[in-house]
């Protein structure tokens, strides 16, 4: 099944800010998705299909490049802030 960027973009907007993972990598595999994988310095997200298909998103989405936290406890505050629904996603992934 070839999928496209678009079409992942539209499952993610559907899905909105709070999805949790399980959610979205359903509605990603029900695509055609694989399995993806999300390069944390340059903020690329490589979607994987059958037969060798791949699709990729050059920055995050938002245009930027994610900075690299070293600090694992200021992430994981981050995550769960977001998982709780107190940070959108735009900001979460500043």
């Amino acid at each position: 099944m070839m999928f496209k960027l678009t079409e992942i973009d539209d499952v993610l907007n559907n899905l909105g800010d709070h999805a949790d993972f399980a959610t979205i990598a359903k509605k990603e595999a029900d695509l055609g998705v694989q399995h993806f994988q999300y390069d944390v310095a340059t903020g690329a997200t490589t979607y994987f299909g059958e037969n060798g298909y791949l699709v990729e998103r050059r920055t995050n989405g938002l245009a930027v490049r994610v900075a690299r936290e070293e600090d694992a406890a200021a992430v994981e505050q981050i995550a769960k802030q977001y998982i709780a629904g107190q940070l959108a996603l735009t900001d979460a992934v500043k």
